[in-house]
């Protein structure tokens, strides 16, 4: 549930409130007006985030969508062009949502979206110069009855195939500006059906607006979300903590002898470790995870009284020392079956790890530096006693 609600919420939202707008606002006073500057102000303030804040494949997705807002502006005419201009942006949109994040080295000829524009390019051109009959093969044998869609079937071929293959990938790649670059096309989808001056302009604003709202949700993700687990990283818990209510639980999590187990098995296996205990963090219930730093996390309770928590913790810390792995040989090939790191007689390494957890309880007038401190105290009281177990702060501030 949570998967299906994060491919509509927020850019979903903001395309679905634009449809909106869209379908009712020739009731508005002043609709026209609105609507020719909707679109310029999106796209402008989407151009000026991407440019500062170095998004190479935001200015892309924008350059996808900006042929619709001069077609919309000309009144949206006929004679094919909606979805001919509808299949060049899904490619260039496609080639968006299919490629890695590099900043302003996105810019460059060599980029898939560079391919895309291309195709699009050749479809305008040919388009211009040739009758629409002509322009692209008539499939409908092929593409079976896709008159839902409002589309020519060569054109609805593409866009719904391009359609399904974003889908696939914003469920399965954590990356917000594939969810803006699907509701983009679904947006100018429907501008192409209504093809209509104010209703396309608007929608067309609804795409740009979904591009920069994932843009915006990518950056906020790579400054309060840890990359390798993740958990909310140690801004995201400095925000957090400054909120805590009273009697607050924090415990802090070390992995143990993790630098040992680093030098010993190499920073891969290492990384894996770290992945396995923030999902084991993760799934805690009634708690909020968040990746302090290294090797050490943090889990906060509010509203849930410590004699509750630290059973909670037990079972969290029996549940990742029963957990294990098998190391990679370090001439496996990365990401396929093959060869595991054998030991002395030849058999498979496998390991587990143990962590320690300090608690601490929040007192009534106690900031949010002497709780973390009070929580790492008995964190260190906890490896001092031996590791792998849970050490209680005694009393509070």
């Amino acid at each position: 549930m949570q998967r299906t609600l994060s491919l509509v919420i927020p850019e979903g939202l903001v395309v679905l409130l634009t449809a909106l707008l869209a379908r009712v606002g020739e009731r508005i006073e002043g609709f026209d007006v609105l609507a020719t500057w909707l679109p310029p102000l999106v796209l402008g303030a989407g151009a000026l985030i991407a440019l500062r804040f170095g998004r190479g494949r935001l200015v892309w997705g924008l350059v996808a969508v900006a042929p619709f807002w001069a077609w919309g502006a000309l009144g949206a005419p006929g004679g094919g062009w909606g979805p001919v201009l509808l299949s060049g942006s899904a490619l260039v949109l496609l080639a968006v949502a299919g490629t890695r994040e590099r900043g302003m080295a996105d810019l460059r000829a060599g980029h898939p979206a560079a391919l895309g524009l291309l195709v699009a390019g050749l479809l305008a051109l040919a388009q211009w110069r040739l009758d629409p009959a002509e322009l692209l093969p008539d499939l409908s044998s092929l593409a079976g009855d896709l008159s839902w869609s409002g589309l020519p079937a060569t054109a609805a071929l593409v866009v719904v195939g391009i359609l399904l293959v974003l889908v696939a990938l914003a469920l399965f790649r954590a990356d917000p500006l594939v969810r803006g670059a699907l509701w983009a096309l679904v947006a100018l989808w429907g501008a192409t059906v209504l093809a209509a001056r104010a209703p396309t302009l608007v929608l067309v604003a609804g795409a740009g607006a979904a591009l920069t709202t994932g843009a915006l949700e990518a950056i906020f993700s790579a400054a309060f979300r840890d990359a390798l687990t993740g958990l909310p990283s140690r801004r995201a818990l400095d925000e957090h903590l400054s909120g805590l209510p009273a009697d607050a639980v924090v415990a802090m999590v070390d992995v143990d002898h993790f630098k040992q187990f680093n030098d010993t098995y190499g920073h891969a296996t290492g990384d894996q470790v770290l992945a396995m205990v923030g999902r084991r963090l993760a799934e805690v219930g009634g708690a909020r995870a968040f990746r302090y730093g290294g090797e050490e996390f943090t889990l906060v309770f509010a509203g849930r009284p410590v004699d509750d928590v630290v059973p909670v913790l037990e079972r969290l810390r029996e549940a990742i020392a029963a957990t294990t792995f098998t190391v990679r040989a370090p001439d496996r090939p990365a990401g396929r079956r093959g060869k595991v790191r054998r030991g002395a007689g030849g058999g498979t390494v496998t390991l587990g790890v143990t962590v320690s957890i300090g608690v601490a309880v929040r007192g009534a007038a106690e900031s949010p530096g002497a709780l973390v401190a009070r929580a790492d105290a008995a964190l260190y009281a906890a490896k001092k006693g031996g590791r792998d177990r849970v050490s209680l702060a005694a009393g509070r501030a």
